[in-house]
């Protein structure tokens, strides 16, 4: 499989697409889960429950991810295959910068300037960031199961 640099194709894929399937498993039990994400500096950020099983399940474990656009047609299907680790960010300032962003691009009004206590008080759901460590661009337009790694 050849590599190269996130073509803009790739990174309009991220841009349009706003959930993000993250799979995890533990004990021999896979599970999968939708979440909306921010992507800034090659890095995922999503809220979720810290009691949702893909958080308990996942958190700093290796786990996969993945991100399509829907066609009808199977020839059409495109989308990011991932793998990497679920984690807490680690700076303040940057967990700070993402929660803002992601507000910002979801229309969510925030109130106070607490932004961590207003998603957990409204939603019960914490900052996490899925950190990909493999990348792999599919197209079915360039041949069924054709698929391309991004280096990161």
């Amino acid at each position: 499989m050849p590599s190269s640099q996130w073509p803009g194709t790739c990174l309009d894929l991220i841009s349009h697409v706003r959930v993000m399937t993250l799979a995890t498993a533990k004990e021999s039990r896979p599970w999968s889960a939708p979440v909306y994400y921010l992507f800034k500096d090659k890095k995922f950020y999503f809220f979720s429950s810290p009691d949702s099983r893909h958080i308990r399940d996942g958190n700093n474990q290796a786990c996969s991810a993945s991100i399509f656009r829907t066609h009808d047609m199977v020839e059409n299907l495109e989308g990011l295959q991932m793998g990497g680790h679920i984690l807490e960010p680690g700076s303040k300032r940057q967990a700070a910068a993402a929660a803002l962003a992601y507000a910002r691009q979801f229309g969510i009004s925030v109130s106070g300037t607490d932004i961590f206590g207003f998603f957990e008080t409204v939603f019960h759901a914490r900052l996490y960031m899925f950190e990909p460590d493999l990348v792999c661009y599919m197209d079915n337009r360039k041949g069924f199961g054709s698929r391309e790694r991004m280096v990161l």
